[in-house]
């Protein structure tokens, strides 16, 4: 039987979504894989004694290394596609979106672990004297550090990873309010109005020969990735794609040559040689392809091809993106012996900085943030995970 999408004869606007608790464990091994490629894509690139800088080899890892910082995009493609399908499962049960219960759901999962790491941010720049850095978290926890990072600065402080969920904040902004007042249609558009708006961003910045970082961090461009995470949502109308165990994982792994094709051919995150508009666009449009065929090749994935242990470290892994820069600093201060070049001290390091990251999430995890999931939980119209 050829492969198929698992949607209903009926028209989008009849599809009736189930009442039943949403959870997917497949999604979490998703989690894991994008917190993964964001943890390899730091340890390459600020590792210096991680690969040769004067080898043949060397641009291609780089290409990979910045591939690998598309996770984060996943992260924002998957991100999407679950809150729009739980708002599509709240709006299709009660006939509406409760916008306060929906945003003191968001405040209890990102708030605390993200405003405990903003301090731990400010900590760590008092005691380097790092005083500037105050006025970046600032900025942060007005979810507005990606737009200071792009006009004043960018800090080696391992907290400055977090920028990334002003931009997260941004799109909840906007999400919950769209489904709320709009028809599946209009939501079609709403979506094709932010491809638009990305690659016209795309197109201005690369024009202007902007820098990769800038790209990078401007919202318009990364609404891309939630407008495709939101396509998905509404293309599958509830359902799982029903499509055979090979061409899942034929499709994931297309994945990561299309991230790589996307750096390395078309130069995407990748500052020389030098970049234009339109491959900007093309490599961009690489990713976000790459990224929905990880979500759609996951979503049905058989339970027996899940290790337990991913599906585990996805359900923690919000700290482990808050936690792993951390960890990578912690384990860079070590005597120097530990810090000699060669294939097997860097998986030394590597296997070191990911088992750090693993302690401070599971711990922060289990004392910290399960108790501020349980009070979400009362504030849930659709059930999601079980804590």
């Amino acid at each position: 039987m050829p492969a198929s999408f698992d949607v209903s004869s009926r028209s989008a606007a009849d599809r009736s979504y189930p009442r039943e608790r949403y959870y997917r464990p497949e999604l979490d091994l998703v989690r894991f894989l994008a917190f993964f490629l964001v943890f390899l894509h730091h340890n390459i690139k600020d590792d210096p004694n991680s690969f040769g800088r004067d080898v043949w080899w060397a641009y291609p890892m780089a290409a990979f290394s910045n591939a690998c910082a598309f996770g984060l995009a996943l992260f924002f493609t998957l991100s999407a596609f679950l809150i729009c399908e739980l708002l599509l499962r709240e709006k299709q049960h009660s006939g509406t979106v409760r916008l306060s219960s929906f945003y003191v759901r968001r405040i209890l999962r990102i708030w605390p672990l993200y405003f405990l790491g903003l301090a731990i941010g400010c900590l760590i720049a008092l005691y380097r004297h790092e005083t500037r850095d105050l006025a970046l978290f600032g900025a942060y926890a007005l979810m507005l550090g990606n737009w200071f990072n792009i006009f004043f600065h960018f800090t080696g402080n391992p907290m400055a990873v977090l920028w990334s969920i002003s931009i997260e904040e941004q799109f909840y902004l906007v999400c919950p309010i769209a489904v709320r007042q709009f028809s599946r249609r209009g939501l079609y558009i709403l979506c094709g109005a932010f491809l638009v708006v990305a690659n016209f961003a795309l197109l201005v910045l690369g024009n202007r020969g902007s820098s990769p970082l800038n790209v990078w961090f401007n919202s318009m461009v990364q609404f891309q990735f939630f407008a495709v995470g939101m396509l998905i949502s509404l293309t599958l109308g509830g359902a799982a794609p029903k499509l055979s165990t090979p061409l899942r994982v034929a499709m994931i792994g297309a994945s990561m040559p299309l991230l790589w094709g996307a750096c390395y051919v078309f130069h995407a995150l990748q500052a020389a040689p030098i970049r234009s508009a339109p491959q900007l666009m093309v490599g961009y449009a690489l990713a976000a392809i790459a990224c929905a065929l990880i979500i759609v090749g996951s979503l049905g994935l058989p339970a027996r091809v899940i290790p337990g242990w991913a599906v585990w470290l996805g359900k923690i892994s919000f700290g482990l993106y808050v936690y792993h820069a951390l960890a990578i600093n912690v384990v860079s201060s070590l005597p120097p012996f530990f810090l000699t070049k060669g294939a097997v001290p860097f998986l030394l390091r590597f296997s070191a900085k990911l088992a750090l990251t693993i302690i401070f999430a599971a711990l922060s995890y289990r004392y910290f943030e399960t108790f501020f999931l349980r009070l979400k939980g009362h504030f849930e119209v659709v059930r999601s995970r079980p804590i």
